[in-house]
């Protein structure tokens, strides 16, 4: 992998690196690719499995039961609004 690639890597990331760093993970990246492309040129012998065992489905059914009534929900809210819980904006 080389300097641009990386630079560009750590920019979507949103993460800054001395040269000194970037020049260590170049090294490392192309090791790591290098092994990657290895593992994927390896024979399979197997097909691919959804399940590993033949377990039956271990899922309950769906069973319609009452829940908290809104007063009893947010009793113990540090912050309540219009008889929900306030939380913070943080996405536009």
């Amino acid at each position: 992998m080389n300097r641009e690639d990386i630079q560009h890597i750590a920019k979507i990331s949103m993460l800054r690196f001395t040269d000194e760093e970037l020049d260590g993970f170049a090294e490392h990246f192309t090791e790591t690719m290098d092994l990657i492309d290895s593992i994927k040129q390896s024979p399979i012998h197997c097909d691919p499995t959804f399940h590993t065992n033949d377990l039956p489905n271990r899922l309950r059914e769906d069973t319609i039961r009452p829940s908290l009534d809104r007063e009893a929900a947010t009793q113990n809210t540090a912050t309540e609004k219009y008889g929900y819980f306030e939380i913070i904006k943080f996405v536009e």
